[in-house]
């Protein structure tokens, strides 16, 4: 729940509430035997007393047992606020059902300290989410007693005070709990709710954000948007999440110039000279990787949305109750949260599949397993002396790997037995959100690496295409002028097609070598298509031998030289454009321009980067200049919210 964030509590629901505090007085007369009202806690439920009062205030001491650093030493191990204030709505909103006998005034205090963002220090560990997560949210109680130890954050400072102090500054007196209260605000999933709702919010972000960076992927690797048409998913295989993914890709590359065979028939020439005749897996396979990622984020959701809105307490009290003189007290086990576990296991599960995705995707990229790239991505004209994406590369393993982690095993295989034996089933919810929500970070940084990835292949893709359009005249001209008169005119103009093919394939396989020695390959090798078309066309009589040889060597010098000479001066001016490659392609181009002229990220230059270009700039601004810096504006994005921002503007005018 965001900062700034205001809640209300209807006047609607306080007749339901009053009539659970009056139903529990009416027992307590009557001296009915209810757990946590007269009995002893847990284990200890065979205890009896008649001083319910004291009673919550015992069980309230009992559960400030919270490790918390000291106000000078840093929030290591407190809980962020956006979860606590998330956490003390749903317990509001549980108990203005009017089945926890919690009285009316003491939600207005919560709601009071919430809307003045007076938010309790509450302990990031030390739940087990069996009684709910009954620690963290005795945090929050005792926070409303004013409770001397008990700390809140307020002001935008956010400095820490006492929390007599937080109720003194926002206009609020303390209360003294009454039977049950306590036990109504701390036996519940509140905690784990809030913390699994913030995690599964942003793991659906992440989630739609995988099927733009993967439809981004298909531009730059010239690959087949065949595999996300309407009839393969929404027709042979119908799930849900596959029809979903396969829907949102092809949208994204509906305006592409990259994409190849979007409405090509079988047996087009579009089919022809394009490597591979379908694209690897990681692309190939998208939807159906992704497609049941989304759907078990969906049931996650769904899941969530019950808890949020449920009571989540023990006992419950059913004023309901129709006949009889009392209202029915229901001794049951809401508060057990292996629903917000169930979701959270889907999360990480679905986190890390989702990682492993991103990560082939950019590692076949940077090595070169797509259609040809310089080796790294670099865009130097020496590749031997660049090597831009290596390390990128090494960084994403390590969050892959890390996403491994993270995601292995069920927490349900590490429950222990607790409190002597009665808790010994406990759902671990806040311990599976907690490790679901690192794995959101985690992958937002290997998303980060990734759309630098992406965005250097992009415009490497549209430099190298640009380039091998302004080479093919070349070739053509060239060829025209040096063998003009040597064959007729009709072989002479099929032989510069022919030529360039070859220099075209022969570009694509030299990706790896330096441009001189690329290039005098390039135009050596293509002497042999020269040969081969004099001899099927038995050049004159007149012409001599000897002036064939020359015109053919001095041909393949000649253009090794210009070729040479036009590909740096492209290559120089191209990567001194903000967003070269925008125009090329589809509605990706939103994050594609978002990144290179909002993040001013720009394409990474290799040796022309390196600090000691430049001697007069400072330390700071040296430092600006690193890739991690770089991919660092990217990953903040995605952390902020801004990319979200941008993600939706790619999606609109898509029909559900």
């Amino acid at each position: 729940m965001k900062k700034g964030t205001r809640i209300e509590i209807s006047s609607s629901a306080k007749r339901s509430v009053q009539a659970s505090v009056d139903a529990l007085a009416a027992h307590l007369k009557a001296e009915h035997c209810i757990y946590g009202v007269n009995t002893g806690f847990g284990a200890s439920a065979d205890s009896r007393t008649n001083k319910p009062d004291i009673l919550q205030a015992a069980l309230l001491q009992m559960q400030h047992i919270g490790i918390l650093p000291s106000l000078t030493s840093g929030n290591k191990n407190v809980m962020p606020e956006e979860w606590v204030r998330g956490a003390m709505a749903i317990r509001i909103n549980s108990l203005l059902r009017g089945h926890s006998a919690v009285r009316w005034e003491v939600l207005e205090r919560m709601t009071g300290l919430l809307n003045h963002n007076a938010i309790p220090c509450v302990p990031l560990r030390g739940s087990i989410s069996a009684s709910g997560d009954l620690s963290p949210l005795s945090y929050i109680a005792g926070a409303v007693t004013g409770h001397p130890g008990i700390f809140c954050f307020i002001g935008e400072d956010r400095k820490t005070v006492t929390s007599r102090e937080a109720l003194a500054s926002c206009g609020l007196q303390p209360v003294e709990f009454r039977a049950k209260e306590v036990l109504g605000l701390i036996n519940g999933t509140s905690i784990s709710c809030s913390v699994a709702s913030t995690v599964v919010s942003e793991a659906s972000m992440l989630a739609q954000f995988s099927q733009v960076l993967t439809a981004m992927a298909v531009e730059v690797s010239v690959g087949s948007a065949e595999p996300f048409d309407p009839w393969v998913a929404g027709v042979s295989r119908p799930h849900p999440g596959q029809k979903e993914v396969a829907g949102n890709i092809w949208y994204l590359l509906g305006d592409s110039s990259l994409a190849r065979d979007r409405h090509a028939p079988e047996g087009d020439e579009e089919h022809d000279h394009v490597g591979l005749r379908q694209d690897r897996y990681p692309l190939r396979t998208s939807p159906q990787w992704l497609g049941p990622q989304i759907e078990d984020l969906d049931l996650a959701i769904t899941q969530l949305g019950v808890e949020c809105n449920s009571t989540t307490d023990n006992p419950l009290i059913d004023t309901t109750t129709a006949g009889g003189a009392f209202a029915r007290i229901m001794h049951a086990g809401n508060f057990q949260a292996m629903h917000v576990t169930a979701a959270m296991e889907k999360t990480r599960s679905a986190l890390q599949n989702i990682g492993k995705l991103m990560f082939q995707q950019l590692t076949e990229m940077v090595n070169y397993c797509t259609a040809p790239l310089p080796p790294n991505l670099a865009s130097d004209c020496d590749t031997s002396l660049s090597y831009t994406m290596k390390a990128v590369d090494i960084a994403a393993a390590a969050y892959c790997s890390e996403l491994g982690v993270l995601a292995a095993g069920n927490v349900g295989s590490h429950v222990q037995c607790a409190e002597d034996r009665n808790q010994a089933v406990n759902s671990l919810a806040l311990v599976s959100a907690r490790q679901a929500d690192e794995m959101n970070d985690v992958l937002s940084m290997l998303m980060a690496n990734y759309i630098y990835v992406l965005c250097q292949a992009i415009d490497l893709r549209v430099m190298l295409l640009s380039f091998t359009e302004n080479l093919e005249q070349l070739v053509k001209s060239e060829t025209q002028s040096y063998f003009k008169g040597m064959i007729n005119k009709k072989e002479l103009k099929k032989l510069g097609g022919k030529i360039f093919l070859h220099v075209k394939k022969r570009f694509d396989e030299t990706m790896r070598e330096d441009a001189r020695p690329r290039f005098a390959d390039i135009f050596s090798t293509a002497t042999s298509v020269i040969m081969d078309a004099l001899a099927d066309n038995n050049p004159r009589p007149s012409n001599d031998p000897t002036a064939v040889f020359s015109s053919i060597s001095l041909w393949r010098q000649n253009l090794t030289h210009k070729a040479l000479t036009m590909y740096k001066d492209h290559r120089d001016e191209f990567v001194e454009q903000a967003a070269p490659a925008a125009g090329k392609l589809g509605r990706t181009r939103q994050l594609y321009e978002f990144v290179r002229r909002e993040l001013n990220v720009p394409m990474h230059r290799g040796q022309d980067d390196l600090p000691v270009k430049f001697g007069e700039m400072s330390e700071r601004e040296a430092q600006t200049l690193t890739t991690g810096a770089m991919i660092t504006r990217i990953y903040e994005a995605i952390r902020d919210g801004r990319i979200a921002g941008v993600m939706m503007g790619m999606f609109e005018g898509l029909e559900a």
